[in-house]
């Protein structure tokens, strides 16, 4: 999968937030309010100009319906609003102290009365943007917004919105290539062109430990080893290592059959690591309330069931790879938050304490996919920042801290079909850092980065 098949979830999302704005406005109000928007919005030449002018927005959230309103004033970096006047706004002004002269045809940002320095364009300013488009959707934004207000709380609407926004967001976050036992026999490459982490736009959410940001930024210098890498002598062929997946398989991955999604990505990058390392022992352990013996290979879907037993499951990593003495690595593919949180972190403690890479990828648990949606929502613009801290992030949180335990790296990804290539990312990555380890041009250097965490530190 390329960066241009991640499909973008944003004009997804406007789209259904129009259709439900659409519903509750009378029809003459909300055409005025489109070609407002149509019209702003044709100023723009690049996706860059939509980013700044979408900044001038704010989003109010009334009877379940989110409606976008022009903000009264708005902060901004001069060269965004130098940048805005030449698209054919103008500017009101806020800050007596900062002004923009026009001087022989050039707009000069003043600030105290002198010429604002070039290298200082990044600062922001409040300004007010002016145009009969924005005065327009003022107007009617306030006759929306008080209609809206007016509208009575609906339950059944509003459930009917939430499942209407999941039927469309659906194939983008599951797929929709059948998770078939051919599928997992032959399972499909993953391309080697370029990591997951390096790609725009990737559907997803990276947490890196700082060994392993000094790690990317020596593979981007070619200074350490990449499965990405073009070059035919690539070390890591030849390097002795264990790699362990941990697999879950709790009751929670039969929503959307992730079970067998999961397993197909397992399938592709066990396929390719063979291939790729020569002196690599694989072992992949399924979990749910315990762990299964560990197996070499998949031969047929495992059925999920039981909860989701991390300690019992990062003992057994440790002992397959203490058994092999040879330097280690461990994924571990979730949907489900540990059984005990407490107990996840005390034993993820020993992955840094005994030299193990630990990684982990989080995916699509169907009971957190509205929080998803809402979050993304929220990213997007089309939801209003909320006060506290939203319940994805919550939800997000107590992940990432068994990641901080164990002194890894974290992917939260919204698309399943990104599955095989964030597990690589990841793989390739700890490859690396184990790699560099053994180095003893390195190894001193890596040692004095890595601090492990305390549980009691979370």
């Amino acid at each position: 999968m390329e960066s241009d098949d991640f499909p973008e979830l944003g004009p997804v999302l406007e789209e259904v937030c129009r259709e439900q704005l659409k519903q509750e406005l009378p029809e003459a109000l909300f055409e005025q309010m489109e070609q407002a928007f149509i019209e702003l919005f044709q100023l723009c030449q690049n996706q860059e100009d939509e980013t700044i002018l979408k900044r001038c927005f704010r989003t109010i959230r009334r009877g379940g319906v989110p409606l976008k309103m022009p903000k009264a004033r708005v902060e901004l970096p001069v060269h965004h609003i130098l940048r805005l006047l030449q698209l054919g706004f103008r500017l009101g002004k806020v800050n007596s102290r900062f002004e923009i002269r026009l001087n022989e045809g050039k707009r000069i940002p003043m600030l105290d009365g002198s010429p604002l320095p070039e290298e200082h364009w990044h600062n922001t300013m409040p300004c007010v943007l002016k145009h009969e488009a924005l005065g327009l959707l003022h107007q009617s934004g306030q006759q929306a917004l008080s209609i809206l207000e007016k509208s009575p709380v609906d339950e059944k609407k509003d459930l009917a919105r939430k499942q209407h926004l999941r039927n469309k967001l659906e194939p983008f976050f599951f797929g929709t290539a059948s998770p078939s036992r051919s599928r997992l026999s032959r399972p499909p490459a993953i391309s080697l062109k370029q990591s997951l982490i390096d790609q725009s736009g990737f559907p997803g959410e990276l947490l890196l430990s700082e060994t392993a940001r000094k790690v990317l930024e020596l593979q981007k210098k070619t200074e350490a080893p990449s499965l990405f890498s073009t070059d035919q002598d690539m070390p890591l062929r030849e390097f002795s290592v264990s790699v362990v997946i941990l697999l879950d398989i709790s009751a929670s991955t039969s929503e959307q059959s992730l079970y067998k999604a999961s397993q197909i990505s397992c399938s592709s990058l066990t396929t390719l690591l063979r291939r790729q390392l020569k002196k690599m022992r694989m072992f992949v352990i399924p979990y749910n309330d315990q762990p299964s013996r560990p197996l070499e290979a998949l031969d047929d879907f495992i059925a999920p069931g039981g909860t989701t037993n991390y300690e019992a499951v990062f003992a057994s990593a440790q002992e397959c790879i203490r058994e092999e003495k040879v330097p280690g690595m461990v994924i571990n593919i979730t949907d489900g938050l540990p059984d005990r949180l407490d107990k996840a972190c005390r034993a993820g403690n020993w992955f840094p304490r005994r030299g193990i890479e630990y990684s982990q990828i989080v995916f699509g648990h169907v009971d957190h996919q509205d929080d998803l949606i809402e979050e993304l929502m929220i990213r997007e613009g089309l939801l209003p920042e909320p006060e506290v801290t939203s319940k994805f992030k919550k939800y997000i949180s107590c992940f990432s801290q068994v990641t901080q335990a164990c002194s890894g790296n974290q992917l939260v990804i919204w698309m399943l079909n990104a599955l095989p290539q964030a597990m690589l990312a990841l793989a390739d990555l700890s490859l690396a850092t184990q790699w560099l380890r053994q180095d003893p041009n390195h190894s001193g250097w890596l040692e004095s980065l890595e601090t492990p965490v305390l549980v009691e530190d979370i």
